[in-house]
């Protein structure tokens, strides 16, 4: 968090001037919600006119959202104290979005006056399993590809579900999940809520699944290579789930079913055992 002090007129007639302390969020993770979703709508919106007027007006509008103050007062700032303050504006400009911040969807298809509520994964993917990346990683490699608004709307609608019928979070059985078992065949008949949500909230759902996918990826480096990276693209994570099966966790469905950081984690081990390996078998042909 960034600590920000700054004074202001109370109204431009007023000679009255207060001084305020703010904490302005420096990272995705410390935003709230609520300035999450007005971000990225911010950053949708398409603006007429020039260029530079319509740059120099969102960032305007980005630094409200970001330190929560009225317009009233950045229409006090000066010219140097505005590009000051634009600075705070950089780390928005990059990938970190981990926090759930959307743990929760209200949908409502059109045409229809009941709303259904869709429960998100935890926080950094911990509790999503390997079959349920393995399907979202292909969609979202789809969209990546594609800028087809359609898979990422089947994205969506793969991450968020209806709570399971015996949630109870203090049961002995409680897996640490509120959402119905991942089923891929019922993620169409959830697509008529998804396509009903604004495209703030669906890109807001994207920023948080860039940000947890870079953080496996900087997180498991030895499984993310550049070879799996390009599998990954082609939607073929099904290859490692094969290549797994059998072995330490048992049958493809098991495999399956195991969260994705169990798998990545033993993956990682092999992937540092086979290097080690590979660097004595050298060090034994140069002696």
């Amino acid at each position: 968090m960034h600590d920000i002090t700054f004074r202001y007129k109370t109204s431009s007639k007023a000679k009255k001037v207060e001084e305020v302390h703010l904490k302005v969020a420096a990272s995705w993770n410390e935003l709230t919600s609520g300035q999450l979703l007005e971000i990225i709508r911010i950053q949708l919106a398409s603006l007429p006119g020039d260029p530079k007027v319509a740059y120099h007006l969102k960032n305007l509008q980005l630094l409200k959202t970001l330190l929560g103050i009225k317009w009233v007062i950045i229409h006090q700032f000066t010219g140097v104290q505005r590009l000051g303050l634009y600075l705070l504006l950089d780390f928005l400009g990059t990938v970190g979005l981990t926090k759930q911040l959307v743990p929760l969807l209200t949908c409502r298809a059109q045409k229809t006056l009941s709303a259904e509520e869709l429960h998100g994964p935890s926080e950094r993917f911990r509790n999503l399993t390997f079959a349920e990346f393995i399907y979202c990683d292909t969609l979202f490699s789809f969209f990546c590809k594609t800028d087809k608004i359609i898979f990422l709307e089947k994205l969506i609608a793969c991450l968020y579900r209806p709570q399971r019928t015996d949630y109870d979070p203090k049961s002995p059985t409680y897996k640490g999940d509120i959402r119905q078992d991942f089923n891929e065949h019922l993620i169409e008949g959830r697509l008529p809520l998804i396509e009903a949500l604004p495209l703030h909230v669906k890109f807001a759902v994207l920023a948080w699944y860039r940000g947890c996918r870079k953080e496996l990826e900087q997180r498991y480096d030895k499984v993310f290579t550049e070879s799996n990276q390009i599998k990954a693209a082609e939607g073929d994570w099904g290859d490692v789930l094969l290549s797994l099966s059998g072995e330490k966790f048992g049958t493809m469905e098991q495999t399956s079913g195991q969260r994705v950081h169990t798998v990545f984690k033993e993956m990682q081990r092999q992937a540092r055992e086979h290097e080690e390996l590979r660097r004595q078998h050298e060090m034994n042909n140069h002696r």
